[in-house]
């Protein structure tokens, strides 16, 4: 008999990784430059993605793989080489080594000079044995409204590197990438930079592993205790649909889906009330969840949606591909 307290079948989603595809294929190109970093200390990977595409998911992931943890000189406690933190909105030169520093466990005073904040984020770098230090939120330093210029943001990052040698894995949006082309030295210390993409409708391959990342969250749900009454093939349209191909969208509007009260089973319309509640698109998300399912255009334009916000390139010969085949 399924239980059916509140919360319980979305905590099956919270403590799982989904390794599909785009995402295990991005974990390696990770692994692989860190071990590049690790030969050539001093090294930035940037990794960008659009916002819901597993980053956070990632960086923690990877840490857990790759650190080492012994017991670092004159500590109790046994400390890892891999540290993970972030960047706060709005930063200024400051708060970026704040960042740095609260990764490591540390915190900073609030009177405390930029300056003095660098100095003790190298020291407890060079004590520790700090190897890589992964700061997700990057992008917040190439936004409007941040209190230090991107070449002054470039700047800092090259500073630490050079000074003590770490890794740094500078997670965000695209946005970014700007910053690392607009300084040259900044780019010089930078390997290639790792994207996670969202999954793309008009590529085969791209729709079979978006088919099964669902799956997978599905079979959680139903190891979990929970009933499906879904027609698969519907559900995966509707998903992608709302999701533009993001993993990390459709676990949001699962997990939420998943934790209304004496849930006896998932329907589609819990799928498409958690939907409506979860999502932010230029399209409402109603669309995709009303009784005619979304063409193979709509999802096309959903995820062209979802990669011009990131502004990000996307092939335009693929929404013109699949006209000219549906005869439009």
């Amino acid at each position: 008999m399924p239980y059916n307290t509140a919360g319980a079948y979305s905590d099956a989603l919270d403590n799982i990784t989904i390794r599909h595809r785009a995402y295990q294929e991005t974990y390696d190109e990770l692994a692989s430059l860190l071990t590049i970093a690790d030969r050539n200390p001093g090294s930035i990977i940037p990794l960008l993605a659009p916002t819901r595409c597993g980053k956070t998911e990632l960086l923690a992931d990877l840490r857990k793989q790759c650190e080492t943890v012994r017991q670092a000189p004159g500590m109790m406690l046994d400390s890892s080489d891999f540290a993970v933190g972030r960047i706060s909105a709005k930063p200024n030169d400051r708060d970026l080594y704040c960042a740095m520093l609260s990764a490591l466990g540390i915190s900073s005073g609030p009177r405390d000079r930029t300056s003095v904040v660098r100095d003790r984020l190298i020291e407890f770098i060079r004590k520790f044995g700090i190897r890589v230090i992964a700061l997700d939120e990057a992008s917040h330093c190439a936004e409007r409204g941040a209190n230090l210029s991107e070449r002054a943001a470039g700047d800092h990052f090259k500073t630490i590197v050079d000074e003590t040698g770490v890794t740094l894995i500078l997670a965000g949006l695209p946005r970014f990438q700007k910053l690392i082309d607009g300084n040259e030295q900044f780019a010089a210390r930078s390997l290639k930079t790792v994207s996670l993409l969202p999954y793309s409708w008009s590529r085969e391959e791209d729709r079979q592993s978006f088919n099964e990342a669902v799956q997978a969250a599905f079979m959680c749900l139903e190891e979990a205790g929970l009933p499906i009454d879904l027609a698969p093939e519907d559900a995966v349209r509707r998903l992608y649909g709302v999701s533009g191909g993001r993993v990390g969208v459709v676990l949001k509007v699962l997990r939420t889906s998943a934790n209304s009260p004496d849930l006896q089973q998932l329907s589609m319309k819990q799928i498409a009330d958690a939907a409506l509640a979860t999502v932010q698109s230029h399209v409402p998300p109603k669309v995709y969840f009303e009784e005619t399912p979304p063409s193979d255009r709509d999802l096309v334009n959903s995820y062209f949606d979802v990669m011009t916000d990131a502004g990000l390139d996307v092939e335009l010969s693929a929404l013109q591909d699949l006209a000219a085949a549906q005869g439009v």
